[in-house]
């Protein structure tokens, strides 16, 4: 499977305390969901300050997010509920952080 524009637009570099990755953009119903590794978060839960960055236009924007973990524990997955997208379903104005592409990637 190729993965299309739509996607690639939704995939961009965020940073939570001193870790940083990427992170895939869903919206659904009006309220903006970040997908993650649970690993970039700190390993005890009530550490999580709530607060998450993401490179937008070349500048970290700091936005809160509530973090949901899936029921089992040896994913290395986090959901986060923010309000960063909410006003505006079409991801594409986000920053991917100067990624460069040389070649189609499938799964």
């Amino acid at each position: 499977m190729i993965i299309t524009k739509d996607i690639l637009q939704r995939v961009f570099y965020c940073k939570i305390d001193n870790k940083s990755g990427s992170c895939l953009s869903v919206t659904k119903n009006g309220i903006a969901y970040l997908i993650t590794a649970r690993h970039l978060l700190p390993d005890k839960v009530e550490k999580f300050n709530s607060e998450i960055e993401i490179l937008q236009s070349h500048k970290w924007v700091k936005i809160q997010a509530t973090p949901y973990f899936p029921n089992d524990t040896k994913l290395d997955l986090v959901l986060l509920k923010t309000d960063i997208l909410s006003k505006n379903e079409d991801a594409r104005t986000l920053d991917i952080g100067g990624l460069c592409l040389g070649q189609d990637v499938a799964f």
